[in-house]
């Protein structure tokens, strides 16, 4: 069957287990693996992509952690306070500035970090409806 001859639900279905085969097939941050080991299922919002480049502005002092384990090529801890930042970049034309708190962080086979942060406040949504629109309009030539 044709995509034009589905419906909107079987779309949005396939979509979704597509979405599902690719979060198989990439790491995960580490609140998904521990999600997924405990058999909890957590929920996420659907992906825009971006290419903005980003100022990120650590805002905390002196973060205490609790150690858990040392071996020769790294130590693994743990904090029980947020570790926020305050962000601002350009997209479409227009600066946002959003603070947010580091969720998860992953070290890519690249030698790349990928970081999840999570925004503070819902006025996050307006900037994913600023985004849509700037990427519904037509490109300048």
């Amino acid at each position: 069957m044709q995509d034009h001859e589905k419906s909107k639900e079987q779309l949005i279905d396939e979509l979704q287990d597509l979405r599902g085969r690719l979060a198989d097939l990439e790491p995960a941050g580490p609140s998904e693996k521990e999600a997924q080991s405990s058999g909890t299922e957590q929920s996420r919002y659907p992906r825009n992509d971006i290419e903005a480049p980003i100022v990120f502005i650590g805002g905390f002092n002196l973060i205490y952690a609790q150690g858990l384990n040392l071996s020769q090529g790294g130590v693994c801890f743990e904090i029980s306070e947020h570790l926020p930042f305050e962000m601002e970049f350009d997209l479409g034309g227009e600066v946002h500035k959003h603070a947010a708190n580091l969720i998860w962080m992953n070290r890519l086979p690249t030698g790349r970090s990928r970081f999840g942060l999570e925004f503070e406040s819902a006025n996050a949504l307006a900037l994913l409806e600023a985004y849509k629109e700037s990427a519904a309009k037509p490109s300048p030539e």
